[in-house]
């Protein structure tokens, strides 16, 4: 019975004709064959519960005549009365007879039986339509289709600006990178496809730097998509079910077997069981790619990326990776109680260069690089300059003195720290 279910399911698209017959439906008519078939005959039925089953109504119950059935189609009810395809129609008898009436000559033409008429009319139709077949080979330059039984077709995938997929393999990606072999790759997230992309990197700043191409995402706690292009094609890959990227609306499954996986996925229990799938017109459809293997694929010279940090640029949120920017308007000051951090705090300095910088606090200037100590951040005249000044944080001794600096510290630990004001601080790295 699920193989027939699968054909009713599929039989649409595939231009097959089912003429499903039975004489008991209860428990053979479903709700996958039902809502498959356009066309549905009922002759009748010893009870009102078949009558539902065909019909879901009673009319074919009521029904008395031989012969006599109820037609439907698009919930439309019409009474019909059918005809044995074995009788003849057009049938021709003649006879001679003499005054007498006695039968000199007679002769009996046969006529056509209704299925042959029938036949002959049904030959004679002209197709108003292309039936279309599911490929058994997806061309090169297709990525894949999308079977649309509601619609008696198949079309093409089309991809948006930035789209999720949900798979837990790798070739739904070795296809992606196939079809896009003219275009430049870049990946985020992995190194196990530097042999096959233009780029690859980890840290979610590189975005803003690609403004055409393909990038291909896999998705890590630290992925921030705020600075991608929208003039990028994106696709954003995860593993987990429950990612908290389900607000990108295009969204694909390749590959996933679960059911209860796919649901959690796309938050809703009425699925069906395909293999691959999306959401397309508010219907769940099934998805055709033509897989390829690794072996297939074209190698690449991946190279590295460079990022240059834009002026007034001190470093990179460590949740984020966004870039945090000093305000020229406000004093900076850069604090650090160990030797050992001079370089860190250098390349700070680095896009600050066009400032005025100096180790002497009393001095005016724009930015202050400090060495303290806890006798320095006891001194009144010292905390005066603080109060409304932006700070980083470089090294140890934040956790310790931190409240010298009447700031909300940060929970977590971090090696660098920036205050723009009295609100929390920001973790901040290279």
């Amino acid at each position: 019975m699920s193989q027939l279910q699968e054909i009713a399911r599929i039989g649409r698209s595939l231009g097959i004709h089912l003429v499903l017959s039975t004489q008991k439906p209860s428990g053979i008519i479903d709700d996958q064959v039902w809502s498959n078939t356009t066309w549905r005959a009922c002759f009748h039925v010893s009870s009102i519960q078949d009558s539902r089953e065909m019909l879901q109504n009673e009319m074919a119950y009521h029904v008395k005549n031989p012969g006599d059935m109820i037609l439907q189609h698009q919930q439309k009810n019409q009474s019909c009365r059918s005809f044995y395809l074995q009788s003849s129609i057009d049938e021709i008898c003649w006879r001679e007879i003499n005054e007498k009436k006695e039968v000199l000559h007679s002769k009996h033409h046969a006529g056509k039986r209704v299925m042959d008429v029938l036949k002959d009319q049904i030959h004679d139709l002209k197709e108003v339509r292309e039936w279309v077949l599911l490929p058994k080979d997806i061309p090169e330059h297709v990525f894949g289709v999308l079977d649309l039984p509601f619609e008696q077709k198949q079309c093409e995938i089309e991809f948006m600006s930035i789209q999720l997929f949900y798979t837990k393999s790798l070739d739904i990606v070795y296809r992606l990178i196939k079809y896009f072999e003219n275009e430049t790759i870049y990946v985020y997230g992995t190194n196990m496809l530097d042999s096959y992309v233009d780029f690859s990197f980890f840290q979610s700043r590189y975005f803003s730097k690609i403004h055409e191409g393909v990038c291909i995402i896999f998705e890590d706690e630290n992925l921030d998509l705020s600075e991608l292009d929208e003039h990028v094609i994106s696709f954003v890959v995860t593993n987990n079910e429950t990612t908290n990227l389900k607000w990108i609306l295009n969204k694909y499954v390749f590959d996933i077997e679960s059911l209860d996986d796919k649901r959690i996925f796309f938050d809703t229990y009425h699925l069906p069981s395909y293999l691959n799938m999306t959401l397309y017109h508010n219907a769940y459809v099934e998805i055709l790619y033509r897989k390829i293997k690794e072996t297939d694929l074209k190698s690449r010279a991946t190279k590295s990326m460079i990022f240059n940090k834009d002026k007034n640029c001190i470093g990179f949120e460590c949740k984020g990776d966004r870039p945090v920017f000093m305000d020229e308007t406000k004093k900076l000051f850069i604090l650090y109680m160990h030797t050992d951090y001079v370089h860190e705090v250098n390349r700070i300095c680095e896009s600050l260069a066009h400032l005025k910088i100096t180790s002497d606090w009393n001095q005016e200037s724009d930015v202050y690089v400090v060495c303290v100590d806890v006798s320095l951040l006891n001194k009144d005249a010292f905390q005066k300059k603080l109060y409304n000044a932006q700070i980083v944080w470089v090294g140890y001794g934040l956790k310790e003195y931190g409240y010298m600096l009447k700031r909300k510290l940060p929970y977590e630990h971090f090696d660098c720290v920036f205050f723009k004001d009295q609100n929390e601080g920001v973790g901040i790295c290279e």
